[in-house]
């Protein structure tokens, strides 16, 4: 029983100073900006004969807002960091997204070199490359514009990347393979490499539920068919999102008829080559 007392005697001590240590950190981190909204509803005479922990004597002292916001063009202000989020969050989400799944989804030499090159790009201080940016930013004239500025937060989020590489790993790459489109076509018979109609779209597509939601969702794919020669008629058997398989029924006719009215040929298609 003593053992146990002191264990939770213990425990209690390692959560109050736990705890005492966690107001303290929010006390400190809280107190500059408390002062900052006290300051900011007082007159400058009672800036100057009050400290900054007490409270403004008038609530409704907006006269240092209007002040800040007329002689530094807070309006303007506002709108160019609008204007910035909207394009760095954009540019970034692109940039990055595109690069972690080339990065994690492609094998290629290389591709370990530029992971570690964005590595050890984390660990150069940001103040460390100033002079060579300004330099940089200098030659391309984009000093003091906008443009320039938003080039450089696009450019500068390298974990960002890595959040996204651990995204990508996370997903399975079979769903890579739900979107991709088989396309359908007609081929000559005596010349196979030239193709005479191209369907511009899918001749099977999930709409059931049993084809939407399974192992992989939303996907279609043939296993095999059953044609009579003498009525035309044919039995597909396909998989429905890697958990099912149905079987559809169509004509020889149909198809072809579909893909005809469906066609999306080009001039390259008609000619001879392989593809």
């Amino acid at each position: 029983m003593n053992e146990i007392a002191a264990l939770k005697a213990k425990r209690l001590v390692l959560n109050v100073i736990k705890y005492a240590f966690l107001i303290f950190a929010a006390f400190v981190a809280l107190v500059p900006i408390v002062s900052c909204i006290f300051t900011a509803f007082k007159t400058d005479e009672e800036y100057a004969s009050t400290n900054v922990i007490e409270l403004p004597q008038n609530w409704l002292n907006f006269d240092n807002f209007i002040t800040a916001w007329q002689q530094a063009d807070m309006g303007r202000a506002f709108l160019n960091s609008f204007i910035i989020l909207i394009c760095v969050l954009v540019g970034s989400i692109m940039i990055s997204s595109m690069l972690a799944y080339v990065l994690n989804r492609f094998k290629f030499p290389g591709n370990a070199l530029i992971r570690n090159l964005f590595t050890i790009a984390t660990l150069i201080p940001g103040i460390a490359s100033q002079v060579t940016v300004y330099q940089i930013m200098t030659a391309l004239h984009l000093v003091n514009s906008m443009p320039g500025y938003i080039i450089l937060m696009m450019g500068t989020d390298v974990i960002t990347i890595y959040i996204f590489l651990q995204f990508f790993e996370n997903l399975s790459p079979t769903l890579d393979e739900s979107a991709t489109l088989d396309e359908s076509a007609i081929l000559d018979r005596d010349e196979p490499s030239r193709v005479l109609h191209r369907c511009s779209t899918f001749l099977l597509t999930p709409e059931t539920d049993y084809e939407e939601r399974g192992f992989v969702p939303n996907v279609c794919f043939p296993c095999a068919t059953l044609q009579d020669a003498a009525t035309g008629r044919i039995a597909l058997y396909y998989g429905c999102a890697d958990s099912y398989v149905g079987l559809a029924f169509t004509t020889a006719d149909e198809v072809v008829d579909y893909i005809k009215a469906h066609d999306q040929t080009s001039d390259a298609d008609r000619e001879l080559g392989l593809r």
